[in-house]
């Protein structure tokens, strides 16, 4: 979404905050357009240019918010000091942005079907940008040695089952910590142990463990490309 240029931007942008935050808090598949213009205080003439109608305005704060995640995914993995923080900050982007959305929000953008075909396919570009990772990563010896398209296919299964609000109404987790749960479990399974002091390992594991001190960001840099909004 282009919001307005000149004196219109800051109003405009902070109408759209606005927006963004009532859909976060409360969902939106209940909200008309007169309610949305009331709560936000302002007229529908103002609201509509954001978007010509109120399914624009769903898909548009939609598309921002997962935009918005795969941006900060990005930014954290090639600005990080090592790889583990690299892979840390491409999943974690994930679980900070769960933090900010109600169950109202996740079950909306289940049952709207344009917002889950965003949604499906924001998660196929966030398992492309992992398996990247993986592939760099492995090739500086900074994780295991697994196949790493299949651990990003398996990610993909994962995120959807987590955005499942029965599941987390079963395991008794809110969506953020369901998601650090999960990235986690990610986190461990690939980044090699330390072997003890005193170990007789080998110079591989020692060069493991030099490759995840390395700094990340020229390695993905080329192979992640920053994500526009």
């Amino acid at each position: 979404m282009r919001l307005s240029t000149g004196k219109q931007q800051p109003r405009a942008a902070g109408l759209f905050a606005d927006l963004t935050a009532l859909f976060l808090a409360e969902g939106f598949l209940h909200l008309t357009t007169d309610e949305i213009a009331r709560r936000l205080r302002c007229s529908k003439t103002t609201l509509y240019a954001l978007g010509p109608s109120r399914e624009a305005l769903r898909g548009t704060v939609v598309q921002r918010y997962l935009d918005r995640v795969r941006a900060d995914g990005v930014a954290a993995a090639t600005q990080a000091a090592d790889w583990t923080s690299a892979l840390i900050g491409l999943l974690g982007a994930g679980a900070a942005a769960a933090r900010e959305a109600s169950w109202e929000f996740v079950r909306d953008i289940r049952l709207h079907p344009a917002s889950q075909r965003l949604l499906l396919r924001h998660q196929r570009q966030r398992v492309t940008d992992l398996e990247r990772l993986l592939e760099a990563g492995m090739r500086q010896g900074a994780f295991r040695g697994l196949h790493p398209r299949l651990v990003a296919e398996l990610l993909l299964t994962m995120i959807g089952k987590v955005f499942e609000p029965q599941l987390l109404t079963d395991v008794g987790l809110s969506l953020g910590e369901a998601y650090d749960e999960a990235y986690r479990m990610v986190e461990f399974g690939l980044i090699p142990r330390q072997p003890a002091l005193g170990s007789v390992a080998g110079s591989a594991p020692r060069r493991r463990r030099e490759a995840g001190k390395a700094k990340p960001g020229p390695a993905l840099r080329r192979v992640l490309q920053p994500v526009k909004l």
